[in-house]
């Protein structure tokens, strides 16, 4: 008698993970607005948007200190130093791999200078997509001159290095932003969603100004922090770390609904009344008011480069 050979499992198990990407990749289709019953049809290698190929654009001489401002919603931005008067600009988003769903081409950066300024720009893509086994990746990299004014009004994350001089305001719709060996009279970070983090910071002028905020997100800053300032840190949700270099001269009035505050290690009890905690540190005369702010989490201050 003949034996029967049980059935191969392998074309059932691969059948249910495509079902599973197929089914994973709608939701992140939708996440990005698409509509599904007009999009099935779309699954091809690469399409619209993975057809995209970055255009190389031209070096742009501003001199010394200029104005320079970014809109880019979808897309990670990295700022860095140039060192010859010219504002520098490369495109590095591609797209690989099956995608689904995409409507029309990919926008190319746009770069426009005039009178006030050198604009960098992307149009947002209505379209939406989904990859199986590929890969995508929406990104610029910008070399602007140090004393640049920088404005980056839409971004999906920033980080920002080595800019002196300048004033500095960034926002991200969804991500984070970190900005570190940065000199400045005016550091202001702002992210919807995501860490924010202001490393080494050099705060200059009669009144500098730093403000730092995340919907939700840790806040991280540190740097010398003198008197005639104003300094202001807040998060929705996240924990709250200050480290203050030598020379710093703040009255910190230091407050959380649900955490600890800490001074170089040591919980503050005399701050905690509940569930909330809240107190001022004065560090130096507490010649400059600094606020650090969180709804969810603890507060850890660290004086004078103490660990």
């Amino acid at each position: 008698m003949q034996t029967m050979k049980p059935a191969s499992r392998t074309p059932l198990i691969a059948m249910l993970l495509a079902a599973e990407l197929l089914i994973a990749g709608m939701v992140v289709y939708s996440l990005r607005g698409g509509h599904l019953a007009s999009g099935f049809a779309g699954l091809h290698s690469a399409g619209a948007a993975g057809d995209f190929v970055a255009k190389t654009i031209a070096p742009i001489a501003v001199g010394n200190a200029p104005r320079v401002t970014i809109d880019d919603p979808d897309s990670g931005v990295s700022i860095t130093a140039s060192t010859d008067g010219m504002v520098h600009v490369k495109d590095d988003t591609y797209f690989s791999g099956m995608m689904w769903g995409t409507h029309g081409a990919y926008p190319q950066v746009k770069v426009t200078q005039d009178a006030t300024g050198v604009h960098i720009s992307r149009a947002s893509y209505g379209g939406g997509w989904f990859s199986v086994m590929g890969d995508s990746r929406q990104h610029i990299e910008v070399q602007i001159p140090p004393a640049a004014t920088l404005a980056i009004v839409h971004c999906d994350s920033a980080e920002i290095a080595d800019l002196s001089g300048g004033t500095i305001a960034v926002h991200s719709d969804d991500g984070h932003i970190k900005a570190s060996h940065v000199s400045t009279d005016s550091l202001q970070l702002d992210t919807d969603d995501g860490s924010v983090e202001a490393l080494n910071l050099a705060l200059t002028g009669a009144a500098p100004l730093l403000k730092l905020h995340s919907n939700d997100g840790h806040i991280r800053a540190s740097g010398r922090f003198p008197a005639g300032g104003n300094y202001d840190l807040s998060t929705n949700d996240g924990h709250m770390y200050a480290e203050l270099a030598p020379g710093s001269d703040v009255a910190i009035d230091a407050s959380t609904s649900d955490g600890a505050i800490r001074v170089d290690g040591v919980r503050q009890r005399q701050f905690d009344h509940g569930d909330p905690a809240s107190g001022t540190v004065r560090i130096g005369t507490g010649a400059a008011p600094m606020r650090l702010s969180t709804q969810d989490g603890s507060i850890d201050i660290t004086t004078n480069g103490a660990e």
